[in-house]
């Protein structure tokens, strides 16, 4: 339904403005971090925080994709910054998860939670270990994410790490007093 009803308001823009977005998704938008497209869709009614099929905004995708720019853009047009996907990702998460450090400053800077848990209790720095992303899990450390933060399994980020054996970021949480 969400893809029907977005396919259905990109088709009803395209023919508005032709010129402009000739066979355009949300994706190829976000992808060429196209402002003037995006402040035209937003006029003509698209919502700033629509989600697609699998429940991600804008905001996480240009997240994921690390367009930082276009972060910002959304956030200052008013992008909800915390806003979940089905499984309770943040934009936040899927940042830690790529390694986009940029975005994650630009959403902290925005306001996000640093700590939030998706459904299964794991916070953006436990996807970042996940992903084996050490300097984000480093770069999330020093913006004050909880070390200590409990995923629905009880397991910690240092734990995590331990259990997928990047001994380089268990190292590192140690080092920053991270309990096990």
């Amino acid at each position: 339904m969400v893809r029907k009803s977005l396919a259905l308001f990109l088709g009803l823009w395209m023919a508005i403005s032709p010129a402009k977005a000739a066979d355009k998704t949300i994706y190829d938008i976000i992808n060429a971090e196209d402002q003037d497209t995006f402040s035209d869709m937003v006029a003509l009614g698209f919502d700033i925080d629509q989600k697609d099929s699998d429940g991600f905004t804008p905001l996480m995708i240009a997240s994921a994709l690390g367009k930082v720019r276009f972060v910002q853009f959304l956030i200052y047009n008013g992008a909800n910054v915390d806003a979940r996907s089905k499984t309770g990702l943040t934009a936040l998460h899927r940042a830690a998860q790529d390694g986009r450090n940029e975005a994650i400053a630009a959403l902290l800077d925005g306001g996000a939670n640093i700590n939030t848990p998706d459904m299964f209790g794991s916070t953006p720095l436990m996807a970042a270990v996940v992903a084996k992303q050490r300097f984000t899990v480093e770069f999330l450390v020093k913006r004050g994410a909880n070390l200590n933060f409990r995923n629905a399994k009880g397991d910690s980020a240092l734990k995590i790490a331990d259990h997928k054996k990047f001994y380089d970021i268990s190292a590192y949480l140690r080092e920053q007093n991270a309990a096990y």
